[in-house]
């Protein structure tokens, strides 16, 4: 009984670091500037993403076609996203759930941002040649 009870306990800590592993990435890659060329074309020219862009960032994501043949790893993002905006309804947490969706939304155009450069990065190539 007392060792099943040290591994729940041993794998709730293990979940619990993980996920805070996981939004320690997020926060830092949110934390990068994007390009003019993103803010342009995402209609965000004067600000930066807040909460309420995800959808529109997310759409802008499905347009810009990947070069490497990989599943989209953004499942866990709008997995995340959908259940904080989900906890963002109790008045409780709803200035953090504030803060913890502008961070995917952030997050979400850094992405973007970055496949936006890499198709351009690889249009200039191929007209090169």
């Amino acid at each position: 009984m007392i060792s099943a009870l040290m591994l729940v306990a041993a794998l709730v800590g293990l979940a619990q670091f993980g996920v805070s592993y996981w939004r320690s990435v997020l926060a830092s890659a949110a934390a990068q500037p994007l390009s003019e060329r993103f803010r342009v074309a995402s209609g965000l020219e004067y600000r930066t993403p807040v909460a309420s862009d995800f959808k529109a960032i997310m759409s802008l994501h499905r347009l810009t076609p990947g070069f490497y043949n990989q599943p989209s790893r953004l499942h866990s993002l709008q997995t995340y996203y959908s259940v904080v905006n989900a906890l963002r309804k109790l008045p409780v947490l709803n200035h953090w759930a504030q803060s913890e969706l502008a961070t995917c939304s952030r997050y979400l155009a850094v992405i973007v941002d970055q496949r936006l450069s890499n198709n351009l990065a690889c249009a200039a190539e191929m007209r090169s040649c």
